[in-house]
């Protein structure tokens, strides 16, 4: 089955292939013996430059109505349609939004790995049932339950939890490395095998370290850690062997107040060491994890802002960024581009064997770019969101030139409708010629005459 996943985050393809923004989130390991990432899978090269298609919209599911705020994390690309969370539960659709199957939860779904296994295989963390209902939810508040999910059958494999006595141990996160599923949370990471749910390590209570989080790509593993959290915390970032021994440790500098793992391989992850503007990034940090004591490559600030890479811990994804290989994208701030005091952006991509800016896009007049993924011949696929003179579309940027050509452009009337999705939190996919969307979190409509919004969106050609 060939499947696209992506967060936090954003998941995008050109024509003729799949390819993923996948983000699960930084890293930790609790250690038996002792990610958010973004990955591109292989296609077609494409042929000479590619013709826009004039999009419209191919489906829509409403959201079902909540009082208050719900987590609905998940989406995913297959060959037979899409998978989507919804209230306490997953359901896989056909490509006109026919339901193939559906599978109740417990409870409601947290969080959810960006990225599937090469045969469909996705982590899921969901509430407990008794703390569905609530109107007020904190970010992992009795999200103990850790599922895997087969997207072709929609049939749950396992489910498990962490527990230490009587405590049971919440989650925020979770991601699919090898033959890993790794969960982590505020009090310690967890682990289990993939294969039969068999549990690796756990948090322990005498832990004066633990893992807050896990990021992959493929086969590796990756985990931000935390030591003496309440007196002089210190966050380092370490690879993971399978069995959860560490193979190489990159020690951050004190005074941090967060710190993500945005890319496992390469490594890069995100640190605020003074950031004001409220996105939690001050600057990026690109590791070299090949020995035992990794290295750092290299620093790049995000100007207090200036940049807006932006880290959210509730669904564990970093936006606006991606990675890949030799190079980093990443979005600036809207600004006036114009005399007549017209707003853009630009996306600069970042050498990360010295940080050095290579280049930059600047957006149309009204626009604004957020960096979705790399194709297969190296063009960077960006997200365009318009002001009420533009449209929005899915553009392609060619490597070198910086030129920015539209894949897929979307109808005007198509601004209302997605002007509630956020490139730094939803879930965006690109898998040929269509642009999936789907919420993270839903919502009580703010005024009881507005209609819901969208749950999922789906546009594709004409």
């Amino acid at each position: 089955m060939v499947l696209a996943s992506m967060v936090t985050a954003l998941a995008l393809a050109a024509a003729g292939g799949i390819w993923t923004f996948t983000q699960d989130g930084g890293g930790s390991h609790g250690s038996a013996n002792h990610s958010s990432s973004k990955t591109v899978t292989d296609e077609p090269k494409r042929a000479g430059k590619p013709k826009p298609i004039n999009g419209r919209l191919l489906l829509s599911l409403d959201e079902p109505l909540v009082p208050g705020m719900r987590p609905t994390a998940g989406l995913w690309v297959t060959d037979y349609g899409f998978v989507k969370t919804g209230l306490a539960q997953v359901t896989g659709y056909g490509p006109t939004g026919g339901r193939k199957w559906d599978l109740p939860l417990d409870g409601e779904v947290c969080a959810a790995s960006r990225h599937a296994t090469p045969d469909g295989k996705v982590a899921l963390i969901v509430r407990t049932s008794k703390a569905n209902g609530e109107v007020a939810i904190d970010a992992g508040d009795h999200c103990t339950e850790v599922v895997l999910l087969d997207l072709g059958t929609g049939r749950k494999l396992w489910q498990k939890q962490a527990r230490s006595g009587d405590h049971t141990f919440d989650f925020r996160q979770v991601t699919v490395g090898g033959s890993t599923v790794a969960a982590g949370g505020p009090y310690g990471g967890a682990a289990w095998s993939l294969n039969d749910g068999r549990e690796l390590w756990k948090p322990k209570p005498e832990d004066t370290c633990h893992d807050i989080s896990y990021g992959s790509d493929g086969g590796k593993l990756v985990a931000m850690r935390i030591c003496d959290e309440l007196e002089d915390p210190r966050y380092s970032v370490q690879t993971l062997r399978p069995n959860g021994a560490v193979a190489s440790k990159f020690l951050l500098p004190r005074g941090l107040k967060s710190a993500y793992v945005v890319s496992a391989a390469p490594l890069v992850i995100t640190i605020n060491a003074n950031d004001s503007s409220g996105n939690d990034v001050s600057d990026l940090m690109v590791i070299d994890d090949s020995a035992r004591d990794g290295k750092l490559r290299a620093k790049i600030s995000m100007a207090n802002g200036g940049y807006v890479a932006s880290c959210v811990y509730i669904i564990q994804n970093c936006g606006n960024l991606v990675v890949n290989k030799g190079s980093l994208y990443v979005a600036t701030r809207a600004h006036q581009t114009t005399a007549s005091g017209a707003q853009g952006n630009e996306i600069v991509e970042f050498d990360l064997s010295n940080g050095q800016p290579k280049g930059k896009t600047a957006s149309a007049e009204g626009t604004w770019l957020s960096p979705v993924n790399v194709d297969g011949e190296g063009n960077l696929i960006a997200y365009q969101r318009a002001d009420a003179d533009s449209r929005n579309a899915v553009m392609s940027i060619s490597p070198g030139t910086f030129t920015a050509i539209p894949l897929l452009k979307l109808p005007e009337k198509s601004r209302r409708s997605l002007t509630g999705f956020r490139s730094d939190t939803d879930w965006i996919l690109w898998s040929p010629n269509r642009l999936y969307l789907g919420r993270d979190f839903i919502q009580k409509p703010c005024d009881k005459e507005d209609p819901p919004d969208y749950l999922v969106e789906v546009w594709g050609a004409d």
